[in-house]
């Protein structure tokens, strides 16, 4: 139900792909599973029940969100739609391994769309949009001021020139003990960093214009020691707080003490 209030904004985080198997909603589930007939007719390439599952609950989806769509259509209502990862099927193959949950940031990992319905914004496509960018927009379109530690930078604005995409691995996100894995990000590099205790290990370098599925760890290349020294520099002014309170001290000078592939 839309509340009657002129103002109002709403957040729903859809749970259907993931949660495709649950039945605790039988009718819901039932109409999916009605679309049996129409899914086993199309040519599909994988036909187990496990893809049907993500299959059906997409369709549904797909119809729900068109309700919606049109709603703010006819009602001039704002609506943002975006995911809370990208698509993550090319680890296999095309790295012939099944990359550990906190690396996976590789480039469909986290490319995460965003669409915008009911916007008179232009988006600004120079530079790089990271996640914090999707609050950033919504607060921009709500004429909100931001506090002013928030980093998010809206997509109707120039992006940044280097993002950082992290991750506490699995479970709980405790920044002071757990590993922490982060990736910096160019215009033409991709860079890991993996911070276990106090010691800081770089890991892995993608040239993302001539190995556009990053397929090439290319660490050990003594002609990109000044391409890594800048990432790494970024990095450290970035993340200061955090270095710090792990006390890490890091010397650009000896960058051949930190890179372990």
């Amino acid at each position: 139900k839309i509340p009657k209030k002129d103002k109002f904004f709403i957040y729903s985080h859809i749970m259907d792909l993931h949660d495709r198997g649950y039945i605790n909603r039988p009718i819901r589930f039932l109409q999916k599973l009605s679309l049996w007939p129409k899914w086993i007719l199309n040519k599909k390439t994988n036909r187990t029940f496990k893809r049907f599952l993500y299959d059906i609950s997409l369709h549904f989806i797909d119809k729900e969100l068109g309700k919606l769509i049109e709603l703010s259509r006819l009602k001039s209502y704002q609506l943002f739609i975006f995911g809370d990862h990208g698509c993550d099927i090319h680890d296999i193959d095309q790295r012939n391994f099944s990359e550990i949950f906190g690396f996976r940031t590789h480039r469909e990992h986290i490319n995460v769309p965003l669409i915008i319905y009911n916007s008179n914004n232009k988006i600004n496509n120079e530079g790089f949009h990271d996640s914090m960018s999707i609050s950033a927009t919504i607060l921009d379109e709500l004429n909100i001021k931001p506090h002013k530690s928030f980093k998010g930078r809206s997509v109707y604005k120039i992006g940044k020139k280097i993002i950082i995409s992290e991750n506490c691995g699995r479970g709980n996100c405790d920044v002071e003990r757990k590993d922490l894995y982060f990736t910096i990000t160019s215009k033409k590099y991709k860079m890991f960093v993996l911070i276990q205790k106090n010691k800081i290990k770089i890991k892995r370098l993608y040239d993302l214009v001539k190995d556009i599925d990053e397929i090439n760890n290319l660490i050990n290349l003594k002609s990109l020691k000044k391409e890594i020294k800048t990432l790494l520099s970024f990095f450290i002014n970035e993340r200061k707080d955090l270095l710090k309170k792990r006390k890490i001290k890091i010397n650009l000078q000896n960058l051949n003490n930190y890179i372990e592939p």
